[in-house]
């Protein structure tokens, strides 16, 4: 179940991943053991309320000591090394097609910079 916390007007969600039967993707061994992790912040938006959201994810690291070899687990919802989620550039690029960078980068809490990242990232899709 996750936490939820609401902090000067910033709603966070904490989301702890249910594990599965995990298997080494280089070996298909089963044995696979968890090496700890590390909890990921992503930017997201409330769909509802028009108002930025930070996930808390635990993305779990998994070692196979048949291979060797050593991964996490891939979320999905967001790009690897980024730190917004799919939906939130989805939402931002709508925004900045209605607003100045600088308005959406103010309306998130972002830099400039991100903002303008994310633009150019959308142009190469």
């Amino acid at each position: 179940m996750p936490e939820i916390s609401h902090v000067r007007g910033l709603l966070t969600i904490r989301i702890n991943q249910q594990q599965k039967l995990i298997k080494c993707s280089l070996c298909g061994s089963h044995g696979v053991i968890l090496k700890g992790g590390k909890t990921w912040v992503f930017r997201s938006f409330n769909v509802y309320e028009d108002r930025p959201v930070k996930l808390e994810v635990f993305i779990p690291i998994f070692c196979c000591p048949r291979c060797k070899v050593q991964w996490q687990i891939d979320i999905g919802m967001a790009d690897p090394k980024k730190h917004y989620t799919k939906a939130f550039s989805q939402e931002v690029i709508r925004k900045v097609k209605k607003m100045t960078v600088s308005d959406v980068a103010d309306a998130y809490a972002l830099s400039w910079g991100t903002i303008d990242s994310i633009q150019k990232e959308c142009q190469k899709k």
